[in-house]
């Protein structure tokens, strides 16, 4: 006599040590990965701006060698001048005036070297601007005129600042917690899986029905699954022991980091001090140059 079954079985299983030991470890690790890339994507961006800010002052510096250069030439053309009229009416030897000619020359070889100066660092402005090439260059920045006073503070309060500005120190950070999540969540194997699981039967006839009879039933059973896997505990502690070191790793990374920028920060303010001393002994040069100017054109008058 043939017999047909019709069965219809559904099964629920939810691994509860998972959700305790692995998956909000899991969760973490992604979403800090995620957090450090970010990070680092704009510290990224503020170092090329940073670079872009450095390619444009070295372009001002340059522009300014370069005028100070033709003020040389100028200036150099002037004593050739004077110094051939001098010449014609037996005021000086020879000799003076080949010594001029060879300063004017002197100058206009500075004068070339200033250009080409200049010419190169435009057209690295260019590229960090993405422009196009020989693309005219305006700026907007008065280097004639003096610096604004700025009251100057201790130089371990610009350090603090620094340090807690910087995205990378930021993105470190990010990276550890996503490493130790992820040892975290490592260890977990170290413990038995515990999952709570259920089943619902549908059958006809229902094999867990004694006895069985050809009509539709509807049975059902719920449990705790406890499972450990030898294995998985010794390859563990690997996996583990890896991941630790790097996390050590990222934290002399940080701490390298924090020495640099200590480091850059004190370096800058003693260049700040450096700049401002060398501004006020240029002023104190500037006006003995005038005073003296005028003392030699009155004395060639």
């Amino acid at each position: 006599q043939r017999h047909l079954q019709y069965l219809i079985v559904g099964s629920l299983e939810v691994p509860l040590s998972d959700h305790l030991l692995r998956l909000s470890q899991a969760y973490a690790t992604v979403s800090l990965d995620r957090d450090a890339k970010r990070l680092e994507m704009r510290a990224r961006e503020a170092q090329a701006a940073a670079d872009a800010q450095v390619t444009f002052l070295n372009w001002l510096r340059a522009k300014g060698q370069v005028a100070v250069a033709e003020m040389a030439v100028d200036q150099a053309k002037a004593h050739v001048g004077t110094a051939k009229v001098t010449l014609s009416a037996g005021v000086i030897a020879r000799g003076d005036v080949l010594r001029l000619e060879a300063q004017q020359a002197q100058a206009e070889h500075l004068l070339l070297q200033a250009r080409s100066f200049e010419a190169l660092a435009a057209d690295q402005l260019r590229i960090m601007l993405c422009l196009e090439p020989n693309e005219p260059i305006t700026s907007g920045v008065d280097v004639v005129a003096a610096p604004d006073e700025i009251e100057l503070l201790d130089v371990s309060e610009y350090q603090r600042l620094a340090l807690s500005r910087r995205l990378e120190l930021a993105s470190l950070d990010k990276a550890q917690g996503s490493l130790e999540a992820r040892r975290d969540a490592t260890e977990g194997s170290y413990a038995p899986r515990v999952a709570a699981f259920g089943n619902l039967t549908y059958a006809n006839p229902n094999p867990r029905i004694f006895p069985q009879q050809e009509r539709w039933d509807l049975t059902w059973d719920v449990g705790v699954r406890l499972t450990w896997t030898l294995n998985d505990a010794f390859t563990t502690v690997g996996a583990a022991n890896e991941i630790q070191a790097q996390v050590d790793s990222v934290k002399m990374r940080r701490a390298a980091l924090e020495n640099g920028v200590r480091v850059t920060v004190l370096s800058a303010y003693n260049e700040v001090g450096i700049a401002r001393s060398a501004l006020t002994a240029a002023r104190l040069r500037e006006e003995a140059a005038e005073g003296a100017l005028k003392d030699r054109l009155t004395l060639f008058r």
